[in-house]
C-alpha cells in the first residue's frame, strides 16, 4: 500500500510528489495525459519563483514591468518578473518522479483503513492535484465556479513589459514571449471573437481553458485538494503556480505528520486548509472583492482609480501577494520561500 496517491501530474502535483519523496514516503502519481503537457497559461511569476524551483532553462523571457490601462489612463508598475515556459517547467519537475502517464481515474473509494483508486491502487491518503475539473473534488461533490481564459499568438516583437487593459467583468493582456507575442482575455464569458475585436487582430494559433475563480473546501476523510483543484488561484490574474506550490509545501508537512501518526481523518487534515488560508486568505478575499467592484464600475470610475494609484504609487506591491504586501505582511509569506 502507498502512503499517498496523487491524482494529477501538473507542476503542483509533481512539486508535491518531489517533497514527499524527499521525506521517504511511498507515493504513486497518476495522470490521464500521455506525458508532460502545457496548458494555456502565461506563466508570469515573480523573480522569487527561483527559490521554490530550480529553473534550469525554464525562463522564456525576463519582464521589465507592467502597464495597466483603460481607455484614457495608464499606470506603470516597475516590477521585474519572469516568464516561464510551462512545458519546460513541467518536463523539469517530472524528472526523478515516476509518473504513471495515461492512467485515468475511474473510481475513488474511501474506506476505513485506506483509500482505493480504480479497484487496486491503495493508499493511506489521496491528493487531488488534477485541476479545475478535478475527479477527486467531484468525488466529494465539489464543483468550481470558473472564468474562461483565451489566448492568441502572433509573430511580432514588442518591448519587455506586460500590458493589461482593465474592463468591466474582466481584463485583456499582451505579453512578450520568446519569439512571439501573446494576447489574452480572462472573463466569465471570454471567447475568440471578443479577443479579436478588442485587439483588431486575427489569430491563427489560439488556446483556451477554465480557471477557478474562488477557493473550495480542500480537506476530507483521507483526501486533500491542492492547486487549481482547491481554487488556489490569484483571482485578479488567474495565476496559480506560486500559490499552488506554496500550498503544496503546507500539504507536504501535514501529510508527513499524518503518516507518522497514522491519522488521515478529516479533523486532522483540516489543519492544511487553516495553513494555506492563513498564508493566502487576505489576498484571496481582497481579490474577490476587487473583482466584484470592477464588475460594477463604469469606465470613467476605473479611470479615476488608475489616476489615484498613479498618484500614490503601488511599486511596493508584490505580484505574488498584491494586497497583503501593501500592509507590510510580506515577510510572513517570504518564510515559505526558504529552501
Amino acid at each position: 500500500m502507498f502512503d499517498v496517491a496523487i491524482v494529477g501530474a501538473g507542476p503542483v502535483g509533481l512539486y508535491l510528489a518531489a517533497l514527499l519523496l524527499r521525506k521517504g514516503l511511498r507515493i504513486v502519481i497518476l495522470d490521464k495525459s500521455p506525458g508532460p503537457w502545457s496548458k494555456p497559461c502565461s506563466g508570469l511569476v515573480s523573480e522569487r519563483f527561483g527559490r521554490l524551483v530550480r529553473l534550469n532553462g525554464c525562463v522564456e523571457r525576463r519582464i521589465a514591468g507592467a502597464v495597466l490601462s483603460n481607455k484614457h489612463e495608464q499606470l506603470k508598475i516597475r516590477k521585474r518578473a519572469l516568464l516561464i515556459d510551462r512545458f519546460s517547467l513541467h518536463s523539469h519537475l517530472a524528472e526523478g518522479v515516476d509518473v504513471e502517464w495515461g492512467r485515468c481515474v475511474g473510481s475513488i473509494k474511501i474506506k476505513k483503513e485506506y483509500a482505493e483508486i480504480n479497484r487496486g491502487i491503495k493508499a493511506r491518503l489521496v491528493v487531488g492535484a488534477d485541476g479545475v475539473n478535478s475527479v477527486v473534488a467531484r468525488h466529494w461533490g465539489i464543483r468550481h465556479k470558473t472564468l474562461t481564459g483565451i489566448v492568441g499568438y502572433t509573430r511580432e516583437e514588442m518591448d519587455d513589459s506586460v500590458h493589461v487593459w482593465l474592463v468591466r467583468k474582466g481584463f485583456f493582456w499582451r505579453i512578450p514571449r520568446k519569439d512571439m507575442t501573446e494576447y489574452g482575455m480572462l472573463a466569465k464569458r471570454a471567447n475568440l471573437d471578443i479577443l479579436e475585436r478588442f485587439f483588431r487582430k486575427r489569430f491563427k494559433r489560439t488556446a483556451a481553458g477554465l480557471i477557478p475563480c474562488c477557493p473550495v473546501k480542500s480537506y476530507f476523510e483521507r483526501t486533500l485538494l491542492v492547486g487549481d483543484a482547491a481554487g488556489q488561484v490569484r483571482d485578479l490574474a488567474g495565476g496559480g503556480l506560486v500559490w499552488g506550490m506554496l500550498a503544496a509545501r503546507i500539504a507536504a508537512d501535514i501529510i508527513v505528520k499524518s503518516v507518522e501518526l497514522d491519522n488521515q481523518s478529516a479533523g486532522f487534515l483540516s489543519s492544511y486548509e487553516r495553513g494555506w488560508q492563513a498564508l493566502l486568505g487576505l489576498d484571496i478575499k481582497a481579490g474577490l472583492m476587487v473583482r466584484k467592484m470592477l464588475s460594477e464600475l463604469k469606465e470613467v470610475e476605473i479611470e479615476q482609480i488608475l489616476k489615484i494609484l498613479n498618484y500614490v504609487g503601488i511599486d511596493k506591491a508584490d505580484m505574488d501577494f498584491p494586497f497583503s504586501s501593501l500592509f507590510d505582511n510580506l515577510p510572513f509569506q517570504a518564510i515559505m520561500y526558504k529552501t
